[in-house]
């Protein structure tokens, strides 16, 4: 243990990385709920938008282009909520799997940044 006194060790002797990563992949989870929130909020203020503006005497919102990005928005939300859900519930089983939650984050990521996969 190159010279570490007992008296200051943390844990058990060489699986100091597998905590860290542990609850690295825990932080990770956390984070993705507030992505996939905003998402939600884009979504809410798009359709909103849709509702209120109009075009040629029309409100966006019956305009079947505006139906398709907003369907589509609703899809990326929902895809973004279970691949976190099902992250999460790995995680809760010991099913540790960093590219699943990988996936959720750079999803939900980029849902919220108006990309997506």
């Amino acid at each position: 243990m190159s010279g570490l006194p007992l008296t200051h060790l943390l844990g058990e002797a060489n699986k100091g990385f597998y905590k860290f990563w542990n609850s690295s992949m825990r932080a990770e989870l956390r984070s993705l709920p507030r992505l996939s929130a905003s998402v939600r909020e884009l979504l809410i203020g798009a359709l909103d938008y849709a509702k209120q503006r109009g075009q040629f005497g029309k409100k966006l919102v019956d305009f079947q282009i505006t139906q398709h990005k907003l369907a589509d928005m609703a899809t990326k939300l929902e895809m973004a909520r279970l691949l976190t859900y099902k992250a999460a519930w790995n995680y809760d089983l010991k099913r540790i799997d960093p590219k699943l939650t990988s996936m959720a984050k750079m999803f939900a990521g980029r849902t919220s940044r108006g990309g997506g996969g």
